[in-house]
């Protein structure tokens, strides 16, 4: 079960952090306010550990530090894992919102490698609606 628990914690954290650096993240995030204010017993305020979280991820991302950005799922994964101790079904209205915010035509983020150089087999996959578009040339 600890590792159904685990995975599960760490698709709603994933989820989560998508969404944090999506364009729907507006219209999603008072959904899931209200999601986490179900499970968050410890006091606090869901919108404010929300917001904080998320402006570490955007920080993360112009900065180039993929290393804080992990920090912050962990730490995401790690409360969805305390919710999920509480009531199971938080990871599946986590993911239930962002596939809502899918179905309403908002798109994920979007992803842009410029000027890299890959040596060999190279494949990138980033979540979203499956759709790929790929420029070459200059």
């Amino acid at each position: 079960m600890d590792e159904l628990l685990a995975a599960l914690a760490s698709s709603g954290a994933a989820t989560l952090t998508g969404l944090m650096l999506s364009d729907a993240w507006e219209q999603a995030k008072e959904k899931i306010v209200r999601v986490i204010e179900r499970y968050h017993r410890r006091g606090g305020n869901p919108d404010s550990l929300l917001e904080e979280s998320r402006l570490r991820l955007i920080a993360a991302r112009d900065e180039g530090n993929p290393a804080d950005a992990s920090d912050v799922e962990r730490e995401w994964r790690l409360r969805v894992a305390q919710f999920m101790r509480e009531d199971a079904t938080v990871v599946q209205d986590l993911i239930a919102i962002a596939v809502s915010m899918t179905q309403s035509g908002h798109r994920g983020a979007h992803h842009e490698l410029r000027d890299s150089t890959f040596n060999g087999p190279t494949a990138f996959q980033f979540g979203g609606t499956g759709d790929q578009h790929n420029t070459f040339g200059v």
